[in-house]
């Protein structure tokens, strides 16, 4: 084999290797995190009050997934959230009803 060592092979080709710097990331609106909810269960609801004005994320309709899906670009606060921004004023709709129209 030769005088070579493994470990003094493996530190000569690493040194003269070059690693490529990765290209830079765009932030997600500065990194906000989205969370998803339904807002017309109560569950949703509670996630909403829960992070509402908390900062860095922000409380969208599940909905906005689909939007997204549906304009094959990921919906900002450029194209208004895909108006599925969480106000916390939509109307509860109980299991029961629910129920009904299924």
């Amino acid at each position: 084999m030769g005088a070579w060592s493994h470990r003094a092979i493996a530190a000569s080709h690493i040194s003269s290797v070059r690693f490529p710097r990765p290209p830079p990331t765009p932030t997600f609106e500065r990194w906000l995190t989205p969370i998803t909810v339904d807002p017309h269960r109560e569950s949703g609801q509670n996630l909403y009050r829960q992070y509402a004005g908390k900062k860095g994320k922000i409380v969208l309709n599940v909905q906005w997934v689909h939007e997204c899906v549906k304009a094959g670009a990921l919906q900002t606060y450029h194209t208004n959230w895909a108006e599925c921004k969480v106000t916390g004023t939509e109307t509860l709709v109980t299991e029961k009803a629910r129920g009904a129209c299924d």
